[in-house]
């Protein structure tokens, strides 16, 4: 049967019938729209007659075109990564018009998020040892320049220098504006002391493929016998990019606090962030939130630039640095 119209958005019941005929010849059975969802993405999670599951994503601000998203899937799944598979993407015509919009498979097992609460401490380490292999697998993939991708296939920085110039000039105009927020000027000092070698942390090597949002609610995952805990997929790629190995792995560190970095590193191999105890990984992770918290408040989001601010300050008390 027709899924339920959907409280908003302008991927009707109808619209996404069609994508579900478009990408797989089936019916809809049963489809749920999907409202936590970033960035205001429309997405809809579908069950089509057959029992197929399938994701479509619209377009969504402040992310890659839905074209570059594919693309960047399809190199993660050339290299091995558990990452959905693209089955039709193209233009739709909804009640406001024309709209780009990608229908994908769905991953198997539940998200990080969801399972870690209930998780013992082993399978905790084996569910941080997956994610460490999965991870691998992804920046294993080397990509052809900085940031984001552009549809002529070139990058916004061909090389790291000119990435890393950017990045400090940015951050210390980030700052500026943090400075009425709620830094002290000894914190602001402090960080900006710190920001050239936050900057240069990430090291000198070749771009490769960086998830760039890489939350537990983006790692799905499966239990097994034991205390075994399977990474099963990495989802949405929107704002997947060229970077470096730390980037991701700060992220990830932060916003999995209690994550068994012994573990994670195993699964991961051997990279120099691992050895610095936490240095690396804590100046990246600043850089990161002063990024966060000057985007928050430019956008009119005080309250979670406030979440932010609190975690910059922490940073910056921490014995890593």
């Amino acid at each position: 049967m027709a899924p339920a119209q959907p409280d908003s958005g302008r991927l009707t019941g109808d619209v996404l019938s069609w994508l579900v005929r478009q990408a797989c010849g089936e019916e809809v059975a049963t489809c749920q729209r999907n409202t936590g969802s970033g960035r205001a993405r429309e997405v809809h999670e579908v069950v089509a007659a057959s029992g197929i599951r399938l994701v479509i994503r619209g377009e969504a601000d402040e992310s890659n075109g839905l074209d570059q998203e594919a693309w960047f899937l399809a190199q993660a799944r050339q290299a091995g990564v558990p990452v959905p598979e693209v089955v039709w993407l193209g233009a739709a015509e909804t009640p406001a018009g024309p709209r780009t919009v990608m229908v994908q498979t769905a991953v198997a097992g539940r998200p990080l998020s969801i399972t870690l609460p209930g998780m013992s401490a082993g399978q905790r380490r084996s569910a941080a040892r997956s994610c460490g292999q999965v991870i691998a697998r992804l920046h294993s993939v080397r990509v052809g320049g900085f940031y984001r991708r552009h549809a002529d296939g070139s990058f916004e920085f061909a090389d790291n220098a000119a990435l890393q110039a950017a990045d400090l000039a940015n951050r210390l105009d980030n700052l500026r504006l943090l400075a009425g927020a709620g830094l002290t000027q000894a914190e602001v000092r402090r960080a900006e002391g710190l920001l050239p070698e936050a900057v240069a942390a990430v090291g000198d090597g070749p771009a490769v493929l960086c998830h760039g949002e890489l939350f537990p609610g983006h790692i799905f995952v499966a239990t097994g016998e034991g205390e075994a805990v399977t990474v099963t997929g990495l989802i949405d790629f929107g704002d997947a990019c060229g970077g470096r190995p730390l980037d991701d792995l700060a992220l990830l560190c932060w916003e999995w606090p209690e994550v068994d970095r012994a573990a994670l590193a195993a699964g991961y191999g051997v990279a120099p962030f691992w050895t610095d105890r936490g240095r690396r990984l804590a100046l990246s992770q600043l850089r990161m939130l002063i990024g966060y918290t000057a985007h928050d408040l430019r956008a009119g989001q005080p309250a979670d630039a406030q979440g932010y601010l609190a975690g910059l300050k922490a940073v910056l008390a921490s014995p890593a640095l």
